[in-house]
């Protein structure tokens, strides 16, 4: 986008023209017209009107489209089955996630034995007409008396803390609220717990917005009662954890400024009240704590190891300097770790895909568990006593599957296997590496069915993330699923700036470095054409948050690679996105834009101003959600406005937006199936993909 005003072409596309202003802004010393600048007032009866005639077009056009009914029906049929998740201990009793079927929202279940009757504790979907209330936390006490909640609306991050009562299921009176990315962690009795807020609008108005502070409840006492226990009023964007340790003796937190990994680790007596204790500083490096035994700590960390390695030391020695080494770092990256039965079980990613070990406490290794293909593993959180690990393992091929394994032996069984209609057993799912512009070897996996033959012609579709040290690990998704059945290919693009291959790999792709994430997917797309997967006409990107970063930077770079593009609640302003919700929280990983030199690196590769004039896009189909407040949705909005008045009136380009859902999560399971037939529906479109019914059989009904 230049930055004289722009040109509007809505008449020529049919559509109402954005509300819009004259806003420039010095920014600097660089004037930067941010002309749809009135977008950013989502609550204006203006803004409201242009996004709900956007929105009407979009679903309008995608409703005409061929074979929406039969996504629709197919999607429904094998979404509906028994999903579950990793049970918990707690006390005698054992704690569970679990959705019947279609249910618009997880719930949260209760039993007396692992193999005993389940009673559902806490069902949100009661607690709202449309399924969009979701239960967002869950923190039992250690004896399995009691039970924190979250609860969050519309897809809000915003959340209220409840507490029930297991034997009863009845609500206590306590209700909290300025709750947001919380946590909780329980007094051994059940008296009463600490938790994390953010600032009420009556809190001390000095107290970061965005900040949060650890405070205690004692249960039955009004929240306005609730002692201060923890707070860093110099810090900015100040996110915490906090839990109890597994002997009850300590209050542990963890605190990162925004989602920076470098976190600190501090201590406090749980019941005493006494004074927070650091026993490592943030902003040094990673430090994740597996579990302690007595003052005897077990953590991860990336410090000395980009990798990560497993150290043990003492809590009245917590400097690095007496940290002792107890799994060194090698190829493969810790990604999580766990302690019990006098063993320590570690999850690391080799080539993206997990393995697990078991190490006696000295970190000598006792017993592997490894699978014949890609796939992530979810640790349940055992207590150090536990004999047994619990576990859920996926695939890109296969769903969710409950795993246990001993400890001791390593020896492992399916305690239970999904209940699935449908899997992907029968397709291929194989990695290949793409030599990056640099000669960087990035990782790429294609799921297609086995009967494919490849000339040329293959509608594929490609996805990335690329940011924020987070690793696309392997997931079983029904829409993955849906395209494969439809005969085409479905990649994965495990590019840099992501955690597939430890800090140094994040780091080659975030601040000034970011356009590598870019260059990368770029380079993947090429490779798809070059071995004769598909052709630019038949090959669609996709991506959400940071992949809608991702995708639309991509798209506006190389428009003659895609055939088509959908950008799902995408950043895309890189010179305002710090300035709502929780965009301050990202400055880590891509820059402040108050720097000069931090500017002028998201200036170049910022999607909103980068948009070119009379250019041709492929077929764009953006998605948000209107209570999204993690990315604001005046990215998305502004991004639309802007490529209609600036880019070729030609395009195509459609806008659909979610009421009453927000970033993703507690979005209802018939908005979730809905979104994936329009956006299916949109691309095999755009790419040519015939929707034949035949090939949406449920395979193993």
């Amino acid at each position: 986008m230049t930055d004289d005003h722009p040109t509007d072409s809505a008449a020529a596309t049919g559509m109402a023209a954005a509300p819009r202003d004259a806003t420039i802004d010095v920014l600097h010393g660089v004037a930067v017209a941010d002309p749809f600048r009135p977008l950013e007032n989502v609550d204006d009866p203006a803004t409201s009107a242009w996004v709900a005639a956007e929105d009407g077009a979009a679903r309008a056009a995608i409703a005409a489209l061929p074979g929406r009914a039969a996504m629709r029906a197919w999607l429904t049929r094998v979404w509906d089955y028994p999903k579950l998740g990793v049970p918990e201990r707690h006390g005698r009793r054992w704690f569970h996630w679990f959705n019947d079927g279609l249910s618009p929202q997880w719930s949260y279940a209760v039993q007396d034995s692992l193999d005993g009757a389940r009673r559902t504790l806490i069902d949100p979907n009661a607690l709202s007409a449309d399924g969009t209330v979701a239960l967002s936390g869950a923190f039992p006490t250690r004896d399995g008396r009691l039970v924190a909640y979250l609860l969050s609306e519309a897809g809000s991050d915003r959340q209220i803390l409840r507490v029930r009562d297991v034997a009863s299921g009845a609500d206590l009176a306590d209700e909290l609220r300025w709750c947001k990315h919380s946590a909780v962690a329980w007094l051994a009795d059940g008296s009463g717990f600490h938790y994390t807020r953010v600032a009420s609008p009556d809190d001390d108005p000095a107290w970061d917005r965005r900040s949060q502070r650890v405070y205690f409840h004692r249960l039955g006492a009004p929240q306005a009662a609730d002692r201060p226990v923890y707070a860093e009023p110099a810090e900015k964007n100040l996110f915490i954890w906090i839990w109890a340790s597994a002997d009850d003796r300590l209050l542990c937190l963890t605190t990162r400024r925004g989602t920076d990994e470098k976190n600190g680790l501090l201590v406090a007596p749980l019941e005493s009240g006494a004074p927070v204790r650091m026993l490592f500083a943030v902003g040094q490096a990673m430090l994740v704590p597996t579990a302690n035994l007595g003052t005897r700590w077990f953590a991860v960390t990336d410090l000395d190891a980009p990798n990560r390695r497993l150290v043990g030391f003492d809590e009245e020695r917590p400097e690095p300097a007496a940290w002792r080494t107890l799994v060194a770092e090698s190829d493969g990256v810790i990604d999580s770790a766990a302690l019990l039965d006098q063993r320590l079980a570690l999850v690391r990613q080799h080539h993206v895909s997990h393995r697990l070990s078991f190490h006696d406490l000295d970190g000598r290794e006792t017993a592997t568990v490894g699978f014949d293909e890609q796939v992530s593993l979810a640790l349940g959180r055992p207590r150090p006593e536990d004999r047994e690990l619990l576990f859920g393992v996926v695939s890109y091929r296969s769903p969710f599957v409950l795993r246990r394994a001993d400890a001791m032996s390593g020896h492992h069984a399916v305690l239970r296997q999904s209940a699935a209609r449908e899997d992907l057993s029968d397709c291929v799912a194989r990695q290949v590496f793409v030599a990056a512009k640099d000669g960087a070897r990035i990782p790429m996996t294609l799921i297609h069915r086995r009967d494919l033959v490849f000339s040329g012609d293959t509608p594929t579709r490609l996805t990335g993330y690329g940011g924020f040290n987070i690793a696309l690990l392997p997931s079983f998704g029904f829409g993955i699923a849906l395209w494969v059945r439809l005969g085409g290919v479905f990649a994965v693009a495990s590019i840099r700036g992501g955690g597939e291959y430890g800090r140094a790999w994040h780091d080659a792709a975030r601040g000034a470095a970011k356009e590598t994430s870019f260059d990368d997917f770029i380079a993947c797309a090429e490779w798809l054409v070059a071995e004769k997967i598909t052709r630019p006409a038949r090959l669609a990107i996709s991506g959400g948050s940071n992949g809608g970063l991702l995708v639309s930077a991509c798209m506006e770079r190389r428009p003659d690679l895609f055939g088509a593009v959908v950008c799902s609640v995408p950043v895309t302003d890189m010179l305002r996105f710090h300035k709502f919700t929780f965009g301050a929280f990202w400055v880590s990983d891509y820059g402040d834009p108050d720097k000069a030199g931090d500017f002028a690196v998201l200036r170049r590769y910022s999607p909103l101003h980068n948009v070119g004039r009379g250019a041709k896009y492929p077929p764009l189909l953006v998605t948000t959600a209107d209570h999204d407040d993690r990315v604001v949705p005046s990215h998305a909005y502004k991004l639309v406005a802007t490529l209609r008045a600036e880019a070729d009136p030609a395009n195509r380009i459609l806008l659909r937006v979610d009421r009453r859902a927000g970033h993703g999560m507690g979005k209802p399971t018939d908005m979730v199936i809905a979104e994936l037939v329009d956006t299916t529906a949109f691309l095999c479109d755009a790419l040519g993909l015939k929707v034949a019914e035949d090939r949406l059989r449920t395979k193993l009904s």
